[in-house]
Order: C-alpha cells, then sequence, then structure tokens
C-alpha cells in the first residue's frame, strides 16, 4: 500500500499502516543487520563497512530486478540482497578478535569462495531466517545453481550478484548472462545487454536512497 500524501505519520503503527506488515518487517530487519557490520580493527572496519556499501548496492539491484519481472516480492528481494555476503561478516570478525595474529587483508579475501556459503547458511540458521532466506547465502554466487522450473527469489539475487560485478575487476571471470539458468528463466530472455545498462540507470535513485536509509 502506498501512502497517501495527506497522512500523516506520527507513530510506528502509522509507518506499519502505510507500507504494510511486511515491508516494514523486512526494512526494520534491513536496518538491524546494519550493527553486524563492526569491528574494531581500523583496517578491518573499512573492509566491514565496503562489505556493507556492497551488500546495499546488490540488495538495491535485487529489488530493481524483482519489480521488473514482477513475478517475485521486491520487499523480499531487497532483503535477500542484503543477507547474500553475510557468511563475510564472521570472518571478519574472528579476524578482529585476535590482533595479533591478524592475517592481512588478502589472506582473507582468499578465504571468501570458501566460507560465503557455509558459514552464511549457518547464520541465517541462527538468527531465525526461513530456510528459503538460507540458500540465498548458499547459491548467491552459484552461477549455475538450477533452482527449478520458475523463476525464484535466489535466480534474482544471482542475477543482481552478477550485475553488481559488471564493470570490476572480476568481469573477465564472470560467465556470460545468457549461459545462467537464472537468466533462461526469464520471458522473453528479457535480460538483454540494453535491459541490464537501463536497469543500472532506473536503479541509481533507488540504490542512492537505500544508502541513505541504511548506510
Amino acid at each position: 500500500m502506498a501512502p497517501s500524501p495527506s497522512m500523516k505519520i506520527t507513530s510506528c503503527q502509522d509507518v506499519v499502516t502505510c507500507l504494510g506488515l511486511s515491508t516494514s518487517a523486512n526494512l526494520v530487519t534491513c536496518i538491524s543487520l546494519k550493527q553486524l557490520f563492526v569491528c574494531h580493527d581500523r583496517q578491518l572496519m573499512a573492509a566491514m563497512q565496503n562489505l556493507w556499501r556492497r551488500s546495499l548496492y546488490v540488495s538495491s539491484l535485487s529489488f530493481v530486478l524483482a519489480e521488473e519481472v514482477s513475478s517475485i516480492n521486491s520487499d523480499e528481494a531487497l532483503l535477500a540482497g542484503l543477507i547474500s555476503d553475510i557468511g563475510l561478516i564472521p570472518l571478519l570478525r574472528f579476524a578482529d578478535q585476535y590482533p595479533d595474529e591478524q592475517p592481512e587483508i588478502e589472506q582473507l579475501e582468499s578465504a571468501v569462495p570458501f566460507v560465503r556459503a557455509p558459514v552464511g547458511t549457518l547464520m541465517l540458521n541462527s538468527l531465525g531466517f526461513s530456510d528459503n532466506l538460507m540458500s540465498i547465502s548458499h547459491h548467491s554466487e552459484d552461477w549455475h545453481y538450477e533452482s527449478g522450473g520458475r523463476l525464484s527469489l535466489i535466480d534474482i539475487v544471482i542475477l543482481a550478484k552478477l550485475h553488481s560485478y559488471f564493470g570490476s575487476q572480476k568481469t573477465h571471470h564472470l560467465p556470460f548472462i545468457n549461459t545462467i539458468p537464472a537468466y533462461a528463466k526469464l520471458k522473453n530472455a528479457k535480460l538483454t545487454p540494453d535491459f541490464s545498462l537501463n536497469v543500472l540507470r532506473q536503479a541509481n535513485q533507488r540504490i542512492k536512497a537505500a544508502i541513505t536509509i541504511l548506510a
């Protein structure tokens, strides 16, 4: 439900009424998750802040893509994108607990492919997330993951993750977008290169808005 221009927001109940219970719950979860992205060491905190910004970017792209395809709840996609790299938080916080034996950032980065999925799944389970959302962390960079016959939430996050790397150093190591199962489920192969660029352009303001609220 969109908020009425004439309606004044004076309480949390008004916000829930305007946004709806599901949207409000997801927004509160997103804001609460930021409290996990904290380290005491300056270098590790910089890495944690970078992780948070990347997660916001994937979250915003997931939201925009879900709106474009219309068959996936965009609010759920927003949250799913945000938790896609949650498995990296314990890695940085563990290093933060042992400053005398702290590995270099490059060493931590080399461990990312091995901890993202299993640690992320365990963390989401401990936080009480649903099975559907726990699969996000496990498969978000499993480019050739087959989730079933219909476009699903994890497919949206996979596509968003792929888009988030466009123009980065990882671009040359990515599969062609038309070779991944998530792409094949889009009606009429909607995600063409031109469409992808258009989505990124349209997402710009929404990404800025998300960073304003959640950064």
